[in-house]
């Protein structure tokens, strides 16, 4: 039995929490031997509605029988063992974060893998769920200012600017609204699905679809003003990774794992580097997509990609500076000092801004499909699978808080303003922390 296409095996499962744990053991599994490549395609196959224990007992359970060879034997041993989600032990709580507030918004990502990210523009909080509905709450108290229904299924989005608050659809539909009043004021339609939040600056709308199209349309209308192209691999995992705009350009990554500089108002390319370099004979091992945020700081550029490395790279010129081989899917955050990453594994690490160098590596959330991490005050914060939000801290590594926001997956990174941290659940709630109590 082969493997599955990763990208579409996902888009048919509609459970999230099993999308999103099959990914992690995919890519452990990916670099094992051919037996457990094969394994991956059975489980994907059970995947179909399942839980995360039904998942793993179908992994450890398919060579559970006397006329194993010893090769199946070390393969099944080796899935059970890979397949396991950490147990969350006690730990010395330092940081007690208040709840604030929670508001639901509709039915989230309604089982799907999707990263629907809530975003911040005026003091307004966005967010949006798969059945179409866009939000606007306010950041104080979460209170509903207007919703709208945009007769799409929302999979990329939403993405705020100039007044816009624009989503993507299922079917590559786009749609712009009036972030004041929640008013419909275009729609464009693009090549394929559109699984990022579009970006906008400079009068543009940049949209990454599926099929590895990136489009500049008018912010004013959606007329296509625009257009780049790559090529998508054979096999790619579900995701992309969102347009990042800096100045006059804009960065996107891509499946094959190239990083590419467009000049945001023309299109043309500026530059380009490779974050992940294939490896391997199988479509499975050569995977190097870029599917995690990108984050600029300080003109540095920080991207990390599956099977391939996380990287510091010059705004203006693409030149690397420094590059760590870490494995992940999920995107990166910067602090002070330090860039933090959640690996394929689940295990978060704290990388040195000037130099690579690891800092520290927290591997107590392996297996729990890590969220991208996102910074605020002393502590580096991540989601997990069963809806646990970890606050652990800057320096050490240490966990210092946890808190559950719902029993649904936190797949996106939470959204930091000042002090305030929200989290977004694929259950499609919103919930606000706050500091230690004075």
């Amino acid at each position: 039995m082969q493997p599955l296409p990763i990208r579409e095996a996902q888009e048919e499962c509609p459970c999230a929490t099993a999308g999103h744990f099959l990914r992690g053991v995919a890519a452990r599994v990916a670099r094992a031997p051919l037996r457990a490549i094969l394994l991956v395609g059975c489980v994907s196959l059970l995947a179909g509605c399942g839980t995360v224990d039904s998942i793993t007992r179908g992994v450890t359970g398919l060579f559970d029988d006397e006329e194993q060879t010893p090769e199946a034997a070390a393969a099944t041993k080796a899935a059970r063992k890979l397949a396991q989600p950490a147990e969350l032990g006690e730990f010395l709580i330092t940081h007690r974060p208040r709840e604030l507030w929670s508001a639901s918004v509709g039915g989230g990502t309604d089982g799907r893998y999707l990263r629907l990210r809530p975003v911040l523009d005026h003091g307004r909080v966005f967010a949006a769920e798969f059945d179409g509905d866009v939000f606007a709450l306010t950041l104080e108290g979460g209170r509903r200012l207007w919703s709208m229904d945009t007769q799409t299924h929302v999979t990329g989005g939403p993405g705020v600017g100039e007044g816009l608050v624009v989503v993507g659809s299922r079917d590559g539909e786009i749609t712009a609204l009036s972030a004041d009043q929640g008013a419909v004021l275009w729609r464009a339609q693009v090549t394929s699905e559109v699984l990022a939040e579009p970006a906008v600056g400079l009068g543009v709308v940049v949209v990454r679809s599926a099929d590895g199209k990136v489009f500049g349309l008018d912010a004013g209308d959606g007329r296509r003003r625009w257009s780049y192209d790559r090529i998508v691999p054979t096999l790619s995992l579900r995701g992309s990774s969102a347009p990042v705009i800096a100045g006059s350009i804009v960065m996107i990554g891509f499946d094959n794992g190239r990083l590419v500089g467009l000049d945001l108002l023309e299109g043309t390319s500026l530059w380009e580097a490779n974050v992940g370099v294939p490896r391997g004979r199988t479509d499975l091992e050569r995977m190097v997509d870029i599917d995690g945020d990108l984050t600029v700081a300080d003109g540095t550029l920080y991207v990390a990609s599956f099977q391939g490395s996380l990287g510091a790279y010059d705004v203006d010129t693409g030149e690397v500076q420094w590059t760590r081989e870490i494995s992940s899917y999920s995107g990166v955050a910067v602090g002070r000092d330090h860039v933090f990453v959640s690996d394929d594994a689940g295990a978060v690490w704290a990388i040195d801004r000037s130099n690579g160098e690891v800092i520290w590596k927290q591997e107590g959330l392996r297996n729990r499909s890590t969220s991208a991490p996102a910074v605020v005050g002393e502590h580096v914060v991540v989601g997990d699978f069963e809806g646990y939000v970890h606050w652990l801290d800057v320096s050490t590594g240490e966990f210092a808080a946890r808190e559950r926001a719902d029993s649904s997956p936190v797949i996106t990174a939470p959204l930091v303003v000042e002090d305030l941290l929200l989290v977004y659940t694929a259950g499609g709630d919103v919930t606000a922390y706050g500091p230690d109590e004075p």
